[in-house]
């Protein structure tokens, strides 16, 4: 712990002493202090908000510019520092929505609340006239691994395409003799547009769309002295899509997200369900970078 945050001590000191010295001493900052940044291993993105953020003197002669790549100076940096001649002030580079064109890729591990797993029930009579009813526990809270792509068109408006797959699962009850096994597949795939607007590393999001879901019942139902019945169900319904996502831009390409959506069906599932939300947390990619 106290070497994480003599670390954090030093990084902070390194990228705001070149802002110290041009407020105090009134230096600019310089190719030296550029280099020195690097070899201590600060990230581009802190190196460039330095660098717009202080006044500068840059040697970007040939000389100066091979002696800067010569000291693993990287490309992105150096256009920051040529974009600094004329010794004006600067903000620093924010966050923005992602430019036009720009494709996201995202997957995340949610949890749906509303959407019951599958239930095993046994009803059964024997022979002998006696009479059985059992039932496999309930489940309604499920994990909801899913993945998809955005595109962005047009600055504020994101088209999207979503898939995710529903761990609605096996159940099994056993009365007497007799048990029932039953196992499920649940999955849905929706097409939308979302409607984003960013401030400082953060991004919000609403979205809306509609798509269908898909659920497999397959049912395996065993008696003595009886072959067993297995059936199977299959349900395909309409869906309704609505939420909001908050993002949050780690890097100028990257970063984590909490979604929060609600699911409003057409009909009911087999299981009598026509409404459900999930929760959950992710991680994306983007093509093109959002730091402007």
């Amino acid at each position: 712990m106290t070497q994480r945050l003599f670390a954090l001590c030093v990084a902070f000191l390194f990228l705001s002493s070149p802002l110290a010295i041009a407020q105090s001493n009134r230096q600019p900052m310089t190719n030296s202090d550029v280099v020195r940044m690097v070899q201590k291993g600060l990230s581009e993105e802190a190196i460039i908000s330095a660098i717009y953020s202080v006044w500068t003197n840059f040697d970007l002669s040939p000389n100066g510019l091979a002696n800067l790549r010569a000291q693993k100076v990287s490309e992105r940096i150096i256009d920051a520092m040529i974009s600094r001649q004329g010794n004006k002030l600067y903000v620093a580079p924010r966050i923005q929505p992602p430019p036009n064109g720009t494709l996201s890729f995202y997957g995340s591990a949610a949890w749906s609340f509303g959407l019951p797993a599958v239930r095993a029930y046994v009803n059964y009579t024997d022979t002998q006239g006696d009479y059985y009813f059992a039932e496999s526990p309930q489940k309604t809270r499920l994990a909801v691994p899913s993945f998809g792509v955005a595109f962005t068109l047009r600055r504020l408006l994101v088209p999207f395409a979503e898939f995710a797959l529903f761990e609605t699962g096996n159940a099994t009850a056993y009365g007497g003799a007799a048990s029932v096994d039953v196992r499920s597949t649940t999955a849905s795939g929706n097409l939308g547009l979302g409607f984003a607007a960013c401030q400082s590393r953060w991004c919000g999001q609403m979205k809306a769309g509609g798509g269908m879901i898909f659920q497999e019942l397959r049912s395996r139902f065993v008696r003595p002295g009886l072959p067993p019945d297995t059936p199977v169900v299959n349900s395909r319904v309409g869906d309704f899509l609505f939420g909001t996502e908050l993002q949050y831009y780690a890097g100028s390409h990257w970063g984590a997200f909490l979604s929060a959506d609600g699911f409003v069906l057409t009909k009911q599932l087999t299981n009598g369900t026509q409404f459900f939300s999930c929760i959950g947390l992710g991680l994306f990619y983007q093509t093109k970078s959002s730091m402007r």
